[in-house]
């Protein structure tokens, strides 16, 4: 799990920020604000779900690594042999 301070500084990088007062600007609230919650080492949840919609989903969906799960069209016996043959099996050990 990230640090307030570790939140606050991928922030700064993904935005290009340089100082703290552009972040308190980001997330609408005042320098002292933001100070608080650094001393505090929270974030209230309100401004976590801001952070991790803007900035980390926003990097995932740059990722190269990142798919979407392609939607399925056909017919649903089809569907059902699409997941079973995607399913990883292990065999209990007697």
């Amino acid at each position: 799990m990230l640090t307030t301070e570790q939140i606050i500084l991928d922030i700064m990088r993904h935005f290009s920020f340089r100082r703290n007062y552009q972040v308190a600007e980001y997330f609408d609230v005042t320098p002292q604000t933001l100070s608080g919650w650094i001393k505090a080492g929270e974030i209230p949840p309100k401004h976590m779900m801001k952070y991790t919609s803007e900035v980390l989903n926003t990097r995932a969906e740059k990722s190269p690594s990142f798919q979407r799960e392609p939607t399925l069209t056909t017919d649903p016996i089809t569907q059902v042999d699409i997941g079973i043959s995607t399913q990883k099996f292990s065999w209990v050990r007697t």
